[in-house]
């Protein structure tokens, strides 16, 4: 007979859980490796929550049913269990950030080893960031928002379960109304990058693991335990899980009603127990999955860092060092601890974790506090780290943003709504004879065109929005619901005011490689939607397209660090023109098409970055990106000294 849905199960060991605690981690690890492999690989965190739930509620409910719960009892294991093995990553982490990150990236550092002490790291992304941001490969403890909900989780939980526990029917009931919340949250609120770590919207895959142990423990099942078809819904739901995991797309809306399929997955799997989960590797895999999950992620980052656009063969072996890492700090660290063999006596325990946590507030604080440590870099170095935004002062007037465009243009009141994100800057008091449209890699330039249009006494309009494509339609990505309202709001003001006739040129400036590029998230409808824009506005406007600069796949003024720093590590795989010219040909196709019917007027900083095989990353004065793609100051100037045909 099976174990689950027994009266056995209620305290003996569930071999195949904890196989499935490996296959979790297993595909957190593959899709943080290789994303492409397993681009939904992120949804083994959700596994985890399902499981986490199912155990914490069984633990609980047997221990009250003894009289034995004692909420304080609970915490400290729970500082046993989860503690030590944190602790000894953070200090790991936070050595790694002095060596290896550039001082932005330090105090970032510095700001979220606060908030992970403090299990509060989720909102703090949440805050800040979304998960799929691609900036955030220099964050080594991004990883540890799934601790902070789950220990905020269970800061309330375990209360509210055993005053519930003291009815059979309000228990049910209970779990159900807190399942139902959570879930109806996460329908009904406005979707946006942030609800990926919100804690309220996690509860309910917390919760299905709860009530999945709570109909077991009342004999769920029961009747069906010895159906010989009953391993094989198990086998369906981790079935479900590899489907899931492989076939994902890169950027979706998290969590959605689309958790429910691995959510699913993992039920299945738990109460329908399948022995090749109990296998001794998935299950070995399983007793360190904590460990793997905390070390894999700063591992992978640092050497991400050290050695950019490594191998395959290279990225295994630091998984392969991460599953070490992990079974040494298990074997020696976390169960010595955990079983109380090490840190005996509550006192020595609270005691070293009160002054260890201690410790890393300080270090963190300090890293917040001297904006990570600047001076810690040679001179030639620190060129190199401080490169970032364009900051200087461009004679711009951003402040009465769509006030004035309705004002200018004659355009309904109803357009001036309130859009915080939307930059919209005006050059000059007179009315514009220029407008430039675009998303984040206009708001990297638009400083450096502005200080030349005042020179050259012009003037002019900007209207940026990050991840917003110049061509309307193109709402592409992983954004908020906010944002994607906005761009096509502000796309639709920019028509209305093209429409006017009264705008003599306009430049749209995009990170066209990701709208309409050879990538996972280039759209295949790019060409209907680009010709039908500019057959819309180009009788009304001179339409000039800035095509994008080289995109590299990792951060530019870090690996120039890691050079400088590390010049025995060799040189990186630096982007080639080739493969930028592979990522550009298909809508460079289109929009020469478009400039060969007379529609258009291309502007091609490729040249000028890649003049030879290799694409440039710096130059004398400095680093040409602060980041992967977006233009530094030095790289604005250099951008516009080579294309001075663009209008200004």
């Amino acid at each position: 007979m099976s174990d689950v849905g027994t009266g056995a199960a209620k305290t003996g060991y569930l071999r195949h859980v904890d196989g499935l605690r490996g296959v979790s981690v297993l595909l957190v690890v593959l899709y943080h490796a290789w994303p492409d492999l397993a681009p939904g690989g992120f949804v083994g965190v959700d596994v985890f929550f399902v499981i986490s739930g199912f155990l914490i509620t069984r633990l609980i409910l047997a221990e009250e049913a003894d009289g034995r719960f004692h909420f304080g009892g609970f915490l400290l294991r729970r500082i046993r269990r989860l503690w030590p093995s944190l602790a000894l990553v953070m200090v790991v982490t936070l050595g790694l950030g002095w060596i290896l990150l550039e001082p932005d990236a330090l105090a970032d550092l510095g700001r979220t080893a606060l908030a992970t002490i403090g299990f509060g790291s989720n909102w703090y992304f949440a805050l800040t960031t979304d998960y799929f941001n691609d900036g955030l490969a220099q964050n080594f403890l991004l990883h540890s928002w799934s601790l902070a909900v789950e220990e905020q989780f269970y800061l309330v939980y375990p209360l509210v379960l055993v005053w519930l526990a003291r009815s059979e029917r309000y228990l049910l009931w209970g779990l159900g109304l807190i399942w139902t919340l959570s879930f109806g949250a996460m329908l009904a609120l406005p979707a946006d990058p942030s609800g990926f770590f919100a804690t309220h919207l996690r509860v309910w895959q917390l919760a299905s693991g709860a009530l999945l142990w709570v109909g077991l423990a009342r004999g769920m099942g029961a009747d069906w335990a010895e159906v010989t078809w009953r391993p094989w819904l198990g086998v369906a739901g981790l079935v479900l899980l590899v489907l899931i995991a492989g076939l994902m797309p890169h950027q979706v809306w998290w969590p959605s009603v689309g958790a429910v399929l691995p959510v699913a997955a993992a039920v299945l799997c738990i109460a329908c127990p399948w022995r090749g989960l109990s296998a001794r590797w998935l299950v070995g895999l399983g007793l360190i999955s904590y460990a793997l999950y905390l070390w894999h992620w700063p591992l992978l980052q640092a050497f991400g860092i050290l050695f950019p656009r490594s191998s395959d063969g290279a990225i295994g072996g630091v998984v392969l060092v991460s599953v070490g890492a992990a079974w040494l700090a298990w074997r020696y660290i976390e169960e010595p601890v955990r079983r109380g063999r090490m840190l005996v006596g509550r006192g020595r325990l609270l005691g070293t974790f009160g002054a260890v946590t201690a410790l890393f507030a300080l270090t963190g604080l300090q890293f917040h506090a001297q904006d990570g440590f600047a001076d810690r870099f040679p001179a030639d170095i620190g060129v190199i780290a401080a490169a970032g935004p364009d900051d200087r002062v461009s004679g711009t007037t951003c402040r009465e943003g769509l006030d004035r465009l309705v004002r200018v243009f004659d355009l309904p009141a109803s357009a001036a709504e309130a859009m915080p994100e939307v930059s919209v800057c005006w050059l000059g008091n007179d009315e514009p004879d220029f407008l430039y449209i675009g998303d984040s890699h206009l708001g990297a330039i638009d400083g450096a065109i502005g200080l030349r249009a005042r020179d050259a006494g012009s003037n002019g309009l900007f209207v940026a929005l990050a991840a917003c494509p110049p061509v309307p339609g193109l709402n592409w990505g992983f954004r908020g619901e906010q944002t994607l309202r906005q761009c096509n709001k502000i796309m639709a003001l920019v028509r209305d005011i093209l429409a006017t006739g009264r705008i003599k040129r306009t430049v749209l400036v995009g990170h066209w490689d990701i709208y309409g590029g050879e990538t996972p998230t280039g759209l295949a409808e790019f060409g209907e939607m680009f010709d039908g824009f500019v057959a819309e506005v180009s009788e009304a406007t001179e339409l000039h397209i800035l095509l994008d600069v080289p995109t590299h796949d990792f951060d530019v003024p870090q690996a120039l660090l890691r050079g400088r720093k590390f010049p025995w590590l060799g040189a990186p795989n630096w982007l080639t023109r080739a493969e930028h010219e592979a990522v550009r040909a298909p809508y460079l196709a289109v929009m020469q098409a478009a400039a060969e019917r007379g529609a258009v007027v291309l502007h091609d900083p490729v040249p000028v970055f890649c003049p030879q095989d290799v694409c440039l990353a710096e130059t004398a004065d400095g680093p040409l990106f602060f980041d992967a793609s977006h233009l530094s100051e030095v790289g604005a100037e250099v951008l516009l000294d080579a294309l001075g045909d663009l209008p200004r």
